[in-house]
């Protein structure tokens, strides 16, 4: 069972492999996200749960930052009320400047994004969503299966022909629902 609420439209989000900062230039705030990741990461792992993403962005009424969680047999609500619970006591001090916020704690979905080597490596065989930065043999977009995952590049099969991805030419990835 999936838990969390839809993402408004209006989101802003610095697409990259691997957890990275996000920032938002409004009104009155610009946070690097990239050190409270670090944080949540190690917290959430002392508790069995995998950080995958975090999002930190304007929502109706002021600010949101967003969790997606992950662990062995899916997130359940529980897993989500009990990750916001933990998190809540660790964001409580505020050393990351974050102010007033709306914690939201939820799973990646069934087409989690794919956001860290490790994402890509444990998800060889299913079929991704990627786009790039920079056209690679002519195009931005792929959706094809994921092939393998070398040191710099990733391998996707679309119609029997394979395309080599540079990790650092990623600006999006995630997993293709097939029912």
């Amino acid at each position: 069972m999936a838990c969390g609420i839809t993402v408004p439209h209006f989101w802003y989000e610095i697409p990259k492999v691997g957890l990275s900062a996000h920032f938002f230039i409004g009104f009155f705030w610009l946070v690097n996200i990239e050190p409270l990741a670090a944080a949540l990461d190690d917290s959430l792992g002392e508790i069995g749960y995998e950080l995958v993403d975090v999002q930190w962005g304007p929502a109706p009424g002021g600010r949101t930052l967003r969790i997606f969680i992950d662990r062995e047999g899916g997130v359940t609500v529980g897993d989500c009320e009990r990750v916001s619970r933990q998190l809540e006591m660790m964001l409580s001090d505020d050393p990351w400047g974050l102010g007033s916020y709306q914690l939201e704690v939820s799973s990646p979905g069934l087409e989690r994004p794919l956001k860290k080597r490790e994402h890509f490596r444990r998800f060889i065989g299913r079929k991704i969503a990627v786009r790039t930065k920079e056209a690679v043999a002519g195009r931005k977009n792929y959706r094809g299966r994921l092939e393998a995952v070398e040191e710099k590049t990733i391998i996707v099969l679309i119609d029997q022909e394979q395309f080599s991805i540079p990790f650092d030419n990623i600006l999006k990835a995630h997993l293709v629902f097939e029912g």
